[in-house]
Order: structure tokens, then C-alpha cells, then sequence
């Protein structure tokens, strides 16, 4: 039993905190701000990141709603979310959608984040609605939010990549391709040049005199 419950607990440590050697994993927890008008703001919950040793694995993400007022939406403005860069010390980072999609959606928000790998940072946010339908009520009384991580072109390459050799262009291609047509040419060409001159009319006859 002792065997089991020390193989239990070297595994979860070993999934926050990367035991096996590599640097800069764990789990990162980021204050998640609202706004229903864009100048008060107050905590909705935290966004939880995992990092990773291996840079190249994308962090795992998850968000936990603790405080939403449905009735202070405002249908005819925007809902807006904010994280900080280094928590309260940085500057905000800001995104926002109409409120009547967010009620249109019945509460069902997307928050994306572009994080930096290295530090857990959140770098970007982008905030939409599951639903496009714009609405005035909804008989939902909960946020229900789906989170995800998103990669610029640049992170996704694997390191150390070698560059790819340049491919030759194939100057023989047109040849290939068209040497009938060039053929016949030729053939027009020379068989209009060893062709004879046209034959010049006879010499007119001497004019008799007068």
C-alpha cells in the first residue's frame, strides 16, 4: 500500500513539475479580469496554464469562472476580458465581443492565448462567442468557457532545422515539352530558304520604229 501511494505521488509531481531533468515546467496561474462597461474592472477567475520542459510541446490551458453578474450585461455595448503580462505589475492585456452575442451564445464563450514558453507569460488574447446570433436574453445562468493555446508559424518550427536546399529549375523542361512544335519550325524555315527564287518574266519584245 505505502509502494502505491509513493508511486501516486512521484507521478503528479513529476507532471507539475517535470522531474526528470528539464527546466522551466510546472503550472502557471493568470488572474482573469472583466469589464461589463470597459473602465470598472474585476477578477472573473484564473487561467491555468501547464508548461512544459520541452518547449516544443504546446502548454495545456484551463479556465476556472468564479464571479459572473449576468444582470449587469448591457446588450447594446461590449464585454471585455483582460489578463496581465507579469501578474498585476505588467500592463494589461485587453480583448472584447459584443454583449448580445455573448448572450446570443447563451454564455458560451472562447478565450485564446498566445504564451511565451519560456516564462508562462501570456503574450496575446483573443475573446469570441461560440454563437453569431445577437440577442437581448438568454435563460443561461453561467459562463461556459472553452480555452485554448494558440502558435505563431515561428514557434512551430522544430529547432535546430536544417535549411532546405534550393531546387535547380529544370532549363531543359521547355525543351521537352515543345520540341515538336520547334521541330516544325525548323523544318518551315529551311524548306522556305532552299526554295528557288520565282523565275523572272521574259525581256520584252524590241519595239518596232516608226
Amino acid at each position: 500500500m505505502i509502494r502505491v501511494l509513493l508511486c501516486l505521488a512521484l507521478t503528479t509531481a513529476q507532471d507539475d513539475f517535470d522531474l526528470s531533468g528539464s527546466t522551466g515546467s510546472g503550472k502557471i496561474a493568470h488572474k482573469l479580469f472583466h469589464s461589463y462597461d470597459g473602465v470598472n474592472w474585476e477578477v472573473r477567475g484564473t487561467i491555468q496554464l501547464s508548461i512544459f520542459g520541452d518547449k516544443r510541446r504546446k502548454p495545456l490551458i484551463s479556465v476556472k469562472n468564479t464571479k459572473f453578474e449576468k444582470e449587469k450585461l448591457n446588450f447594446k455595448g461590449n464585454y471585455y476580458i483582460g489578463v496581465y503580462t507579469e501578474e498585476e505589475s505588467g500592463f494589461m492585456i485587453q480583448s472584447s465581443t459584443e454583449t448580445c452575442y455573448l448572450i446570443g451564445s447563451d454564455l458560451q464563450d472562447i478565450i485564446s492565448v498566445l504564451v511565451d514558453s519560456e516564462t508562462g507569460g501570456i503574450t496575446a488574447l483573443n475573446y469570441k462567442t461560440e454563437g453569431k446570433m445577437c440577442e437581448r436574453t438568454t435563460t443561461a445562468q453561467k459562463m461556459q468557457t472553452m480555452a485554448e493555446v494558440i502558435s505563431t508559424r515561428e514557434a512551430l518550427k522544430p529547432y535546430f532545422a536544417l535549411p532546405k536546399p534550393e531546387i535547380e529549375q529544370d532549363n531543359t523542361s521547355f525543351l521537352r515539352k515543345y520540341w515538336w512544335a520547334i521541330a516544325i519550325g525548323l523544318f518551315l524555315f529551311m524548306s522556305s530558304a532552299a526554295s528557288p527564287p520565282p523565275q523572272q518574266g521574259a525581256a520584252a519584245a524590241p519595239q518596232r520604229a516608226s
